[in-house]
């Protein structure tokens, strides 16, 4: 990092890294660092560890991170991990220190459960979410707890969950953000924009879309977003490591495609036409049919 400054592509690396399961040899909450390196290697010492892992594409990152000298000595810790049916929640979150004066806190996107995909739907009609209000209680820990700059970021409900946190965390801590890092997260309803919170933080807030993007063109955005060229079509797109990458930068784009342009407006105005309450309904009825 003294070579080459942190940049996107880091931080899209970082937003993926939360979806590997540390959870599995890290103590929940641990304050104590573990290096990639490390942690990957009693990761791999388990027996039948790949069917923990969500993406198989997982894997070989883990294994390059973790000979990478850019990476490897990186320190990952208070790993937490929260899953309830009950109420809906599903939160994963890890802290990587990047040097002694800057940390990356990383919040995981929507995981491989109805759960995860329900607390999803219900941001249409519920803000904030039980995830939300987590990621908040999160980066005030890790902000109280830590010194330096902080990063935030995420993929998917990952990335809303940081702009969420960083814009809702105590004055103090959101003085010590020095950029938040949105991978096609959602966005958020007008109550959400127009607080005094988001606004504070909007101008920190770097959000990048892929040019045929669903997911992170879904609801509100107030801040400049990136187009990103990605090699896959259509929904397929959202998957991190089917963005181009020049060097340290992202291959860029002037514009979403048509067929985004169309799905925008079409659910945003689907969904203007709803009050919260019929909201609720459709997506309750939606995930009792699937379940």
């Amino acid at each position: 990092l003294r070579q080459s400054s942190f940049n996107e592509v880091d931080g899209a690396i970082l937003a993926k890294l939360s979806y590997i399961p540390f959870e599995k040899v890290l103590e929940q909450g641990s304050p104590e660092a573990v290096s990639i390196a490390d942690a990957a290697k009693k990761l791999f010492a388990l027996p039948n560890i790949e069917g923990a892992f969500m993406r198989k594409e997982d894997l070989p990152l883990l294994s390059a991170l973790a000979e990478s000298p850019r990476f490897r000595n990186m320190g990952i810790f208070n790993c937490v991990n929260r899953f309830d049916p009950e109420s809906q929640t599903q939160f994963y979150a890890i802290t990587i220190r990047l040097s002694e004066s800057k940390i990356y806190v990383a919040f995981r996107g929507t995981d491989n459960t109805l759960v995860g995909w329900k607390e999803d739907f219900n941001m249409c009609f519920v803000c904030p979410v039980p995830a939300q209000r987590l990621a908040v209680e999160y980066l005030e820990g890790t902000a109280r707890d830590s010194v330096g700059r902080i990063i935030v970021g995420g993929h998917s409900k990952g990335g809303n969950l940081a702009v969420y946190a960083a814009a809702f965390c105590n004055s103090v801590a959101q003085k010590r953000v020095q950029a938040v890092y949105n991978y096609d997260g959602p966005g958020f309803d007008d109550k959400v924009l127009s607080t005094a919170g988001y606004k504070s933080i909007c101008g920190r807030v770097n959000t990048f879309v892929p040019q045929s993007s669903i997911i992170g063109m879904l609801l509100g955005h107030e801040e400049k977003y990136t187009i990103v060229h990605s090699y896959q079509n259509g929904i397929l797109q959202h998957d991190l490591c089917s963005w181009k990458v020049a060097q340290n930068r992202f291959c860029n784009l002037e514009t979403v495609d048509n067929s985004s342009r169309f799905i925008d407006d079409t659910l945003k105005t689907w969904l203007s036409e709803m009050n919260y309450e019929e909201r609720e309904k459709f997506v309750d009825g939606v995930y009792s049919v699937i379940c």
